[in-house]
């Protein structure tokens, strides 16, 4: 199934409302799998973006990827998607931030991440991550 056709000019209230009756689902049936009350869905699909402790439970709830529920680009299933529920809160918090960057912001945190990960240790006290591999990733990234 396609959404793409006016997802990007949609937004994220209008792609919840869409997606949950593509689906047949009631807003009660929402909630519950997002464990809210059922006006938190009704202000969601009209006035209100989920928060975004809450992205994760809404796009599971209805079976897309955070990457379209949030801007409508991106693969609707979250199956072709990063999987979201291997992660923490903070890592996948991480990785929309990035996604949302632009080119040249992307490069800067990827510098910033690689440096402060050489001076990262392990539980027994080796460093995590070599500095010339880690250069030498950053390197290839640059050229791509």
């Amino acid at each position: 199934m396609n959404l793409q056709r006016h997802d990007e000019e949609m937004n994220i209230q209008d792609r919840i409302r869409q997606r949950r009756k593509q689906l047949g689902l009631s807003m009660t049936e929402v909630a519950t799998a997002c464990g809210v009350a059922w006006q938190s869905v009704q202000r969601w699909e009209t006035t209100a973006a989920p928060k975004r402790t809450n992205l994760l439970v809404v796009a599971k709830a209805l079976r897309v990827s955070i990457e379209w529920l949030v801007t409508g680009q991106g693969p609707l299933s979250p199956d072709a998607a990063l999987d979201f529920s291997k992660l923490s809160g903070s890592e996948a918090q991480l990785v929309m931030y990035y996604r949302a960057m632009n080119e040249p912001h992307k490069v800067q945190l990827l510098s910033l991440a690689n440096t402060l990960s050489q001076h990262s240790t392990d539980e027994f006290g080796g460093f995590l991550l070599k500095p010339q591999i880690a250069r030498s990733s950053a390197a290839k990234r640059k050229k791509s």
